[in-house]
């Protein structure tokens, strides 16, 4: 769901330990700032120590991939081996979230003109700002799934599900390949199947929501919507999990429908016998 960079933005930390060229630690610390807004990763490689290489060569190459840029908000503090300023940061998968820059320290440790420690450190506030704007974003994924079924869109809908997503049908089947999952949201949109869409919420680590469902069958039948409750679970963006159950009282008045109509059935046919 959330590439390494914005993991690691989120944990509030990033932290990159690396050789550094000659200079002051300030400037040490602005070397990698540079080459990392640049997307220079010839650079930002060469700053690496080599015992650091295979742990944060990847992380100072994704922080590159995600075009994160970083401006310099005031001046550095220095003191001894230290260095820290305030940097202004953002990246691609911050805009995707419609976070356009958060502010975070930068906190650097400079021995024998090696940098050792290489951090930004984000506030209570920016990570609490991420996560929302991140639930948001991941939600939209439950809602557009939710929407493609409405509008019989059964390539979209596919499309938001992992290759290894299980789906739990409303008879409480669980169907975990493509074709059953094609085929039962195929079924549903001949059914005309309609979801209304709900208020999500995060609970342990999966999204539950109560909302209400209806279908031609039932419309014809006279029922009203029925109450369902759902759950899902996002991975990388797709969802591994999707299914909604109707509640107990919702398959009281479909059982009830359905024997009602069993009834009016039997009773029109005794009379086409009569005549």
């Amino acid at each position: 769901m959330i590439k390494l960079s914005l993991k690691l933005l989120l944990r509030g930390v990033i932290v990159i330990g690396f050789a550094a060229c000659t200079g002051s630690t300030a400037e040490i610390a602005k070397e990698m700032v540079d080459a990392i807004n640049t997307k220079n990763s010839e650079a930002a490689t060469a700053l690496l120590a080599p015992e650091a290489m295979s742990a944060l060569t990847p992380v100072v190459e994704e922080l590159i991939a995600q075009n994160s840029k970083l401006e310099l908000v005031g001046d550095y503090t220095v003191k001894s081996r230290h260095a820290n300023a305030q940097y202004k940061v953002t990246n691609d998968e911050l805009i995707k979230l419609g976070i356009t820059a958060v502010e975070a320290t930068l906190e650097t440790v400079v021995i024998n003109k090696k940098l050792t420690d290489f951090r930004l450190v984000y506030t209570a506030e920016t990570q609490a700002k991420i996560t929302e704007a991140e639930l948001k974003d991941t939600i939209k994924i439950i809602d557009d799934f939710e929407n493609a079924i409405n509008e019989k869109n059964i390539d979209a809908a596919l499309a938001l599900l992992s290759p290894e997503a299980k789906i739990i049908s409303l008879d409480n089947t669980q169907l975990s390949n493509q074709e059953e999952i094609k085929a039962y949201l195929t079924q549903l949109a001949a059914q005309n199947f309609k979801i209304e869409k709900a208020e999500k919420k995060i609970e342990d680590d999966k999204f539950v929501w109560q909302s209400k469902v209806q279908t031609a069958d039932w419309t014809k039948a006279k029922l009203e919507p029925l109450d369902v409750t759902g759950q899902a679970t996002i991975i990388d963006s797709k969802i591994i999990s999707y299914g909604i159950a109707l509640t107990e009282e919702a398959l009281n008045k479909l059982q009830q429908a359905a024997a009602a109509a069993q009834a009016t059935e039997a009773k029109d046919s005794k009379k086409s016998k009569k005549h």
